[in-house]
């Protein structure tokens, strides 16, 4: 009913804004016109002037309070405050900044510098230097352990040489009894030993003779797979592995280790004494004498000589020993040291 006789009061005066009125507006206008008995025309300026209010509102102006009751007085027009207070605002200058007064600098405010410490003099340095770290010694080892350590360090020498002695290639049997005991562990009938040896004295010529002929072909193919071993290696490399074989003989008492054979390789120079012991040995003088009597007749003669007769033999060692030098520059591409006159004597 409120709502309808508000709407209708402005719909007669202002139906272009009708949509601007809120619920509120129309209950005000309803409540003015009810308590006031006031005329329609009253009443439709009253409306007028709440719809204008309404159209000069924006979202930046505080919202509006209650409005208050009709007294029946005329709309009032707009305010000006706000124009009139902004251009005052404009035309007032700007107060002076007020200088803030410096403050005054005392002998207080100063800070004073800290004097240098001084220098340690060098013998409080050494005073106070930390003690060397002491180190921890090692308990003696044990006659056992000192035992195992060194059958350890000489496994692996062995070791070592056996790699650098070189491996030699599987060869064929090369005698005619070699090759009997090949066919008999073949067939499996029974351990080598004496009955192998009893079946090769068995043996009649023509047996014999095959098992040679078998040996002999066995010869030829080992000397060409042994020559072919060796051309497979460098001079220096068989150098090496000869002298890694001698070292397993004499100081690891190693045995059935025997130097490679190289045709290559360069032969030592012969001595002095060496010449006139061959020499002694191809006049035939020394047959049928055994090894220990032979060098000590040979040892006795070359005592025996003088200083011009033993000159033959030195300029055979040193025409062998220039012969070696230029051996040994071309194929293993180094010089030789000079020998002793002691080297040279024996």
């Amino acid at each position: 009913m409120i709502v309808n006789t508000g709407l209708a009061i402005v719909r007669r005066l202002a139906p272009d804004r009708v949509v601007q009125l809120s619920y509120k507006s129309l209950r005000v206008i309803n409540t003015a016109h009810t308590a006031s008995g006031s005329s329609s025309r009253d009443l439709g300026r009253f409306a007028n002037g709440i719809i204008i209010s309404i159209g000069r509102r924006s979202y930046a102006t505080k919202p509006a309070s209650r409005p208050k009751a009709h007294t029946g007085r005329t709309t009032t027009k707009p305010r000006k405050k706000a124009a009139t207070t902004a251009k005052s605002a404009a035309t007032k200058e700007p107060a002076a900044v007020k200088a803030k007064p410096t403050p005054k600098v005392t002998a207080k405010a100063i800070p004073k510098s800290k004097p240098k410490p001084k220098p340690k003099s060098k013998s409080k340095v050494k005073a106070k230097a930390k003690p060397p770290p002491t180190r921890r010694l090692k308990k003696a080892p044990t006659p056992e352990q000192a035992t195992k350590a060194a059958l350890q360090k000489e496994r692996a020498h062995v070791r070592e040489l056996k790699n650098i002695a070189l491996t030699k290639p599987k060869l064929l049997p090369a005698t005619a009894y070699l090759v009997l005991c090949s066919e008999v562990s073949k067939a499996g009938h029974g351990a080598l030993g004496k009955e192998t040896a009893a079946k090769y004295k068995e043996l009649t010529p023509e047996q014999l003779e095959h098992y040679n002929h078998i040996a002999n072909q066995s010869k030829v193919a080992n000397d060409a797979a042994y020559k072919k071993w060796v051309l497979s290696h460098t001079v220096d490399e068989i150098k090496r592995a000869n002298n890694a074989r001698l070292s397993l003989k004499r100081r690891h008492k190693k045995t059935g280790v025997s130097p490679i054979r190289d045709d290559r390789l360069v032969k030592r120079p012969t001595t002095s004494y060496a010449q006139f012991l061959k020499e002694r040995i191809d006049s035939g003088d020394l047959k049928h004498m055994k090894i220990a009597e032979m060098s000590r007749l040979v040892a006795r003669e070359w005592k025996g000589l003088n200083s011009g007769e033993k000159k033959k033999y030195e300029d055979l060692y040193n025409n062998d020993l220039a012969r070696y030098r230029q051996e040994v520059k071309t194929v293993y591409n180094r010089e030789v040291s000079p020998p002793s006159k002691a080297a040279a004597a024996a």
